[in-house]
């Protein structure tokens, strides 16, 4: 990263506090190993920004680790309050990537930290359904059972969908209810597009490996 006549580390505290100071800034990276800079622009009023955002917010955590400076605390830092707004649409966005990256490494930090951002949303979003399903499948991943209120919920919560015809909730609910032939009838009724959206998310491989 550049900024201030200088290079920074981009995975590093200075990166972060620069992050926050300036408008814009151009970013070092790597490509067939030359060095290309890129700029990234940031708004103008940044400091005074609705919605800031982690500067990894919306980088592919498969990419990241390829870089040879590679700093998870440092990633995980840049989603503190201080850094990133937790009712920015990324947050969610950021929070599947990491679960995918803990089904492909089974490293538990990738998922807690999933974990941390999805129960910070719910925190500023309550009625939330699709923060409250990633908490419960971080937490069946985790090996944890869900509790008799948390089932309930889940209950509700899918009379809800049914109600409002959201029938991807539903086949979630089910899911996590470890109820697959219910969960393979919903799915098989939906759209050919939802079908495609759902197959890309963490829930629809968990749902693969029900007995």
């Amino acid at each position: 990263m550049y900024a201030d006549g200088c290079f920074f580390n981009l995975y590093s505290e200075e990166a972060l506090k620069i992050m926050d100071r300036y408008s814009s800034i151009t970013d070092v990276a790597s490509n067939h190993g030359q060095d290309t800079v890129e700029p990234v622009m940031l708004p103008d009023n940044r400091e005074n920004y609705d919605q800031k955002v982690s500067i990894f917010a919306s980088r592919k955590i498969e990419e990241m680790v390829k870089d040879t400076n590679f700093d998870f605390e440092i990633v995980k830092l840049s989603f503190a309050d201080g850094h990133h707004d937790i009712q920015a649409d990324l947050t969610i966005t950021s929070s599947l990537g990491y679960i995918d990256f803990y089904d492909k490494t089974l490293d538990e930090n990738y998922l807690e930290l999933a974990l941390d951002l999805n129960q910070r949303y719910l925190a500023k979003f309550p009625e939330d359904d699709i923060a409250k399903v990633n908490i419960y499948l971080i937490k069946l991943k985790q090996g944890h059972e869900l509790s008799e209120d948390e089932q309930t919920d889940l209950y509700n919560m899918q009379e809800r969908a049914e109600i409002n015809k959201e029938q991807t909730i539903c086949f979630a609910c089910e899911v996590l209810l470890k109820n697959k032939t219910k969960a393979r009838r919903i799915f098989a009724t939906l759209p050919d597009e939802e079908k495609e959206e759902i197959m890309e998310f963490p829930i629809y491989r968990f749902y693969q490996d029900l007995e």
